[in-house]
């Protein structure tokens, strides 16, 4: 029999099948790598869109905050109307930002977007014209008053008066490969001068409020005080400035416990016609171990000895003037003579000293002289100062009287000891179990009491030897400033007294190399609190998780500089000129720096000095801001703003080219002359380059002048030394 052999193989069926179903695995598999492709481009544009609307909304508001600035008065409420237009797409304004009290075009902000190109101007009326942003296709403004209550725009003129908070909202835009991108962002400023009554110096009112106890002798007794219309006026005041009072009637004075209940100051009633006191109470007066405002010449005379023949003049205060012009009581007091009272405040009494016995010092005096109107006896010996102030009706105070009284309490007050070095709270420690990705805590104290380990290595220092030196940003609120000193540490403040502000020292620092298998971070810092400084939680050392990392394009020190190579150029023209100096003690610098100036002393015509840093831009996209940190010291250079023929002037600025005549954008001037001759300060300037990046751009360092600077305060120049510059990576392809 014969067998029968079998053959196996495929059907067509079977065939159109199996193609069939991996015709739909691979779809499924190519429509999963084009959704992973949007989605990437989606992200991808969207992170840029954020990043360009969160620095315009950042330089928008720091033009805002200034809205309403004027720093010395001068001025009526009615008089000062700082919001000039104020509609749902345009934001006008002015701010006294050279603080003479007077208006110019330079005091002027304009915030407008131009549709055609998608961007957003800040200008003025003296040709400043400052670019912010790209890709914007929208901005709305709104306006809110002092209770948070919406404004109908555009503003008429009285809400325009009740605008107290400004309301941005930006839209962008961009379109990529046939789709459209979009993303909407928000911020809300509060200018903080807006809404204050310009008639007087408004840092003035706003003291940090002093730790201080101050008595207050008032009408009446122990049963029922019965302060009069100016003794009220006086602790209501007191009380504004932050005092803590303690309200005592004659019959409280001789048994209050002076010694252990923290007083500072006693001030002493005023009386009309003579002024006797309860037996015994004079010789507990006198040995009161605090300062003693005395508001009654009778006091002063009968009780400390400080004078004779009191006297009570009826009428308007006269004019003081400074005895002693360098004295305390005068600071913030411009003019001199001066008003204690308001004009013709009417029916006050005043009272004052005729004569001054040998030992009484007299600081402010009537006109004329020769009468009392501040004085002192003991004045190097606080508990047993006695201080004759002889305007005693409150209620009538003007603002240099204001001044006067707060200096005068000031100057009384203890000089509290130093605080110690802060001590460290918290600590960040980066261990982890194994290598990988894992959770941080970000404050854990687990650094062995903080003592760093024995083979610990620094990485990176401030402005000190060991490791890497970190590169820093400035950043301050108007009135507030960062000082590097000459010890090589920060000092942050305000530049006169006046409410909270904000100083930032930012500095990014690359972890990359390390691992949280095997390597622990430590940060360090010491730190030191002013007299009058009070801690709250937006004081201290911050870690923030950027979306990106800050990459350094150029950092020039000037160590090693070699001339003619590199990316720094130096030009300049028939006198113009530049200096790589030796570490100069004497010009308040111990590292190399760069001076320019004029090689001709007093020449005609003034010298065109030129600083240009040549920056790579081709590896950077559109949108990118690009961010200048450098230190700068005046040699007594006067102010010379950027002047576009010839590009003249003392400023910073870039430019698609590196010839001295060429197209300088978005110039910042310097204005040299507004700070300390010999001092150096730190600055940032920050410019966005057009949509088309360029491949090469360069930052021009310009000085204008006639003279050799040939000291740190002697003729003329600019110096500067410490330059980085600074991009988002973020816009690095």
């Amino acid at each position: 029999m014969k067998k029968r052999i079998f053959k196996s193989g495929m059907t067509l069926i079977e065939l159109v099948v199996v193609m069939g179903i991996l015709g739909i695995l691979f779809t499924a598999i190519y429509m999963f790598f084009v959704k992973g492709t949007e989605q990437f481009h989606f992200t991808r544009r969207q992170n840029q869109l954020a990043t360009t609307g969160r620095l315009a909304l950042e330089m928008l508001s720091d033009e805002i905050i200034w809205a309403g600035y004027m720093p010395y008065g001068g001025w009526t409420e009615e008089q000062w109307q700082p919001v000039e237009v104020a509609t749902d797409n345009t934001f006008d304004f002015y701010a006294d930002r050279d603080g003479n009290s007077s208006l110019s075009d330079t005091d002027y902000r304009n915030i407008f977007l131009d549709t055609s190109e998608n961007i957003l101007h800040i200008t003025d009326d003296g040709g400043m014209n400052r670019i912010v942003g790209t890709e914007i296709s929208a901005i709305q403004f709104n306006y809110l008053d002092g209770s948070g209550t919406f404004l109908a725009e555009p503003l008429n003129e009285e809400d325009r008066d009740a605008v107290r908070h400004v309301v941005i909202k930006l839209t962008l835009q961009s379109d990529y490969l046939g789709d459209v991108y979009q993303t909407v962002m928000q911020t809300m400023i509060t200018p903080r001068n807006l809404g204050v009554y310009h008639d007087f110096d408004p840092l003035f009112y706003m003291p940090p409020p002093p730790d201080a106890k101050i008595v207050v002798n008032v009408e009446g007794d122990s049963t029922a005080h019965t302060p009069t219309v100016h003794q009220l006026a006086l602790l209501n005041q007191l009380d504004k400035w932050g005092f803590s009072l303690v309200r005592l009637s004659d019959d409280e004075l001789a048994s209050y416990d002076y010694d252990s209940s923290g007083v500072d100051i006693v001030f002493l009633r005023n009386m009309v016609g003579d002024h006797t006191y309860l037996p015994g109470l004079a010789d507990s007066l006198r040995v009161i171990p605090v300062p003693i405002i005395v508001l009654d010449p009778d006091d002063a005379m009968n009780v400390f000895l400080m004078g004779n023949t009191p006297s009570e003049v009826s009428g308007a205060l006269g004019e003081i003037k400074k005895i002693i012009e360098d004295h305390p009581i005068h600071d913030n007091i411009i003019n001199n003579p001066f008003e204690v009272y308001d004009p013709a405040p009417g029916g006050t009494v005043i009272t004052r000293l005729d004569v001054l016995e040998s030992g009484t010092e007299l600081i402010s005096g009537f006109m004329p002289d020769e009468v009392s109107g501040v004085s002192v006896i003991h004045e190097s010996d606080a508990s047993r100062r006695r201080v004759h102030y002889c305007a005693p009706d409150f209620e009538f105070y003007s603002s240099d009287g204001l001044r006067l009284l707060y200096n005068v309490i000031i100057w009384n007050l203890p000089e509290l000891n130093p605080p110690p070095l802060g001590e460290e709270i918290n600590t960040e420690g980066f261990e982890g179990e194994s290598g990988g990705e894992i959770n941080l805590s970000i404050w854990d104290d687990d650094l062995e009491n903080g003592v760093m380990l024995p083979d610990s290595i620094p990485i990176f220092t401030d402005f000190g030897s060991g490791g890497k030196n970190m590169i820093w940003s400035f950043t301050s609120e108007p009135d507030g400033e960062i000082t590097r000193l000459a010890d090589e540490t920060l000092e942050m403040h305000r530049t006169s007294t006046g409410s909270n502000v904000r100083n930032l020292a930012v500095s990014a620092v690359d972890l990359s190399p390390y691992t949280t298998a095997s390597d622990e971070l430590y940060i360090t810092v010491d730190s030191w609190k002013g007299t009058y400084e009070s801690i709250n939680s937006d004081d201290g050392v911050f870690l923030v998780s950027l979306g990106g990392t800050v990459d350094t394009l150029i950092s020039e020190d000037f160590e090693n500089l070699a001339m003619g190579n590199g990316d720094i150029e130096f030009w300049g023209d028939l006198y113009g000129r530049h200096r790589v100096h030796s570490p100069e003690p004497s010009w308040n610098n111990e590292t190399t720096f760069v001076t320019l100036d004029s090689r001709i002393d007093g020449a005609n015509p003034y010298s065109r000095s030129r600083m240009i840093l040549e920056i790579d831009t081709s590896a950077l996209t559109s949108g990118a801001s690009i961010t200048v940190n450098y230190r700068m010291s005046d040699h007594r250079d006067n102010n010379h703003v950027f002047n576009s023929s010839g590009n003249r002037g003392d400023y910073i600025g870039w430019s698609l080219g590196n010839g001295i005549d060429d197209t300088v954008l978005d110039p910042e001037n310097l204005t040299p002359q507004s700070y300390t001759n010999g001092v150096w300060r730190d600055f940032t300037y920050t410019f966005t380059p057009p949509a088309v990046m360029p491949s090469k751009i360069y930052v021009i360092f310009s000085q204008y002048g006639n003279k050799m600077a040939i000291a740190k305060n002697e003729k003329d120049g600019i110096s500067f030394d410490d330059i980085t510059v600074l991009v988002d990576n973020t816009f690095i392809d």
